[in-house]
């Protein structure tokens, strides 16, 4: 399971016109990044702890959750500057688009919200609550649903914006990724140190990845490269 998992990680291409880093360091910006040039064209000033980031392609652009404002900023991709900061809950994190209905959706850590911002208008249109402490979030194009790491796995249904569903997984998950290939979820679990597989056609745990070498470790991140 752990080289399928792998294999997984390998499986989509990295390749973008322009990267968008969020750099975890206080009195840091968002640089963006060219593939070809591999070099940084701007820094963005937006918040001393920009952490989580998302394109929404139907508008071109960029929203940053700033964790220590409690607010989104969002970019337009044109100009490479700042046109708004939403207010969402406290301390946000994990940030996903979601294609079906062009809403953001952001995880408040402090607040154990998500936050649903209309990406016509960029403004928040309702606050779920969920689990505690919502870190990661992820949309799966496969079934409309969004999924967010809040000491389970709160599913939220994008047609209603309500929770669902709470899947039980490893302790403190953290980063969540949708597989496009199986259509699985996959979270990592930072205090377990596994990774928990989701079916999303049922929404239940089917497998239970651990990250066993000795040198391993707590998971609390996972990249599709």
């Amino acid at each position: 399971m752990i080289k399928k998992l792998n294999a997984f990680c390998k499986s989509v291409p990295s390749l973008l016109v322009v990267m968008v880093v969020a750099l975890l360091v206080p009195g840091t910006s968002l640089g963006l990044e060219t593939a070809s040039a591999e070099s940084i064209i701007k820094n963005i000033n937006i918040s001393s702890t920009p952490v989580g980031v998302a394109f929404n392609p139907s508008n071109g652009y960029t929203y940053a959750t700033n964790t220590d404002l409690g607010t989104v900023s969002v970019i337009d991709g044109s100009a490479n500057t700042v046109i708004k900061n939403i207010h969402v809950g406290s301390h946000p994190r994990g940030i996903a688009f979601d294609s079906d209905n062009g809403n953001l959706y952001v995880a408040n850590e402090g607040s154990y919200t998500v936050s649903v911002i209309d990406g016509s208008t960029n403004e928040v249109i309702k606050n779920i609550i969920v689990g505690w402490s919502p870190v990661g979030v992820a949309f799966n194009p496969s079934n409309g649903l969004i999924y967010v790491s809040s000491g389970t796995v709160s599913v939220i249904d994008g047609s209603t914006n309500e929770v669902i569903k709470d899947i039980p997984v490893g302790l403190q998950p953290s980063a969540i990724a949708f597989d496009p290939n199986s259509s699985n979820m996959y979270v990592a679990n930072q205090y377990s140190k596994t990774v928990s597989v989701i079916d999303s056609s049922t929404n239940t745990v089917i497998d239970t990845v651990p990250m066993t070498h000795e040198k391993t470790s707590i998971p609390m991140s996972m990249r599709l490269s």
